[in-house]
């Protein structure tokens, strides 16, 4: 618009707004005055009325494009949701979300299954109405633990109100934060229960048969024997059998080298005579079958029994119970050594401990488990095999 000088004038005026993308357009003859700019005063002779005209078509037009857009959007979001939900809903892992005070705020289709429930009658539930164990007050011990890490990873044993059965679950607990502070926990949890069932019936078989059972390695080291065996060869208990030599047990010397030899052609040897020397020096006529466990090259593996060997020299004791851990390489882009964790339980002095090598200088320390893995977790334990292994024991507790 532009403004006279002096005298009014008749000027053709046109105006155009825009609103978000939608333009309309206004024409209409328009008289200025000076006095309206204070430089003079005067009349303002208004003009005539005109109809105004707007662009409605092109306006409607534009909105209805926009709606149409959002509309698209909602359905990429509601397919979005439900993929995600489908997907959750898929995993054979038990998922869910929950306050500190145990109300479900998530589950996912497992979880769901576990507890008989639909999902409407799981949300707003408390976790108290569905599980008997772990108790509210055993969790409420382990609270203060978790909100200070935030994090929990382990076997969990859970028995469920509806039934009296006892389940095992491979969990892993991460706490849910908000503004700084821990206000609830998510988890997924894997159902171990057939193996732990098992790992017990395999311990039950093991215990419990007639023939004797053992495990050694190839330099004669006995790390484990059953009852059965240790009953043969007339020994008191396990502990005392444990520390004999496998090799010294053979009436006969070659028959321990000749078998294996023959265990390194072949994987096992089914029923072969050979003839031990009893506690009291008597001979037991015996038939043996013996397997040789290898690795992947198919070298016969003694990790158990360097375990072993490292655990008396170093440490001064020997264990009445052992436990694979599983293994894991050092630096796999670096080199393809390999190493193997085991558990030792049951731990009691070895006869005849001399102490380290000369050329090792060891200092013994004796750390809780619970603090030892929060030492891992702080960063004051930096050696990795270390926190590997403490971190494999954390999953059985």
């Amino acid at each position: 618009m532009r403004k006279g000088a002096g005298t009014a004038s008749k000027t053709e005026n046109e105006l155009r707004t825009t609103s978000e993308g939608h333009e309309m357009a206004m024409r209409g003859p328009t008289r200025t005055d000076a006095a309206a700019t204070g430089q003079r005063t005067g009349k303002l002779r208004p003009g005539p009325e005109k109809a105004v005209p707007i662009a409605a078509d092109s306006a409607a037009s534009s909105m209805q494009e926009r709606l149409l857009r959002l509309e698209e959007l909602f359905h990429v979001v509601s397919r979005s949701q439900q993929g995600y939900r489908e997907l959750i809903d898929s995993m054979d892992d038990l998922m869910f979300a929950a306050t500190l005070e145990g109300e479900i705020r998530a589950v996912n289709q497992r979880f769901a299954e576990m507890a008989e429930l639909p999902f409407r009658e799981l949300v707003g539930r408390n976790l108290e109405l569905l599980i008997e164990e772990p108790t509210r007050e055993a969790v409420d011990r382990a609270l203060p633990w978790f909100i200070e890490r935030r994090f929990w990873q382990g076997i969990l044993r859970i028995r469920m109100k509806k039934s009296s059965g006892v389940r095992y679950f491979d969990c892993t607990l991460r706490g849910v934060v908000k503004d700084g502070k821990v206000v609830g926990v998510s988890g997924q949890a894997r159902d171990v229960t057939y193996e732990r069932e098992s790992e017990a019936r395999f311990t039950q078989l093991f215990e419990t048969l007639h023939e004797g059972v053992y495990f050694s390695t190839p330099e004669g080291r006995l790390l484990d024997a059953n009852p059965a065996l240790v009953a043969m060869l007339g020994y008191e208990n396990k502990d005392d059998l444990l520390q004999e030599n496998v090799n010294e047990l053979y009436m006969d010397a070659e028959d321990r080298r000749g078998l294996l030899q023959e265990l390194d052609e072949q994987r096992t040897l089914r029923e072969r005579e050979i003839v031990l020397r009893r506690k009291d020096g008597k001979p037991l006529i015996c038939l043996d079958t013996s397997t040789a466990i290898r690795d992947a090259t198919g070298a016969v593996e003694d990790h158990a029994g360097a375990a072993a060997r490292e655990l008396e020299e170093e440490t001064g004791t020997i264990a009445g119970s052992w436990r694979y851990l599983g293994g894991f390489y050092t630096a796999p882009g670096f080199t393809s050594e390999r190493m193997h964790l085991y558990l030792a339980t049951d731990l009691r002095p070895a006869a005849g401990h001399h102490g380290p090598d000369e050329d090792e200088r060891l200092e013994l320390v004796r750390v809780p488990f619970a603090d030892a893995l929060a030492m891992a977790e702080r960063g004051e334990i930096e050696d990795a095999k270390t926190q590997v292994g403490l971190l494999r024991v954390a999953r059985l507790r």
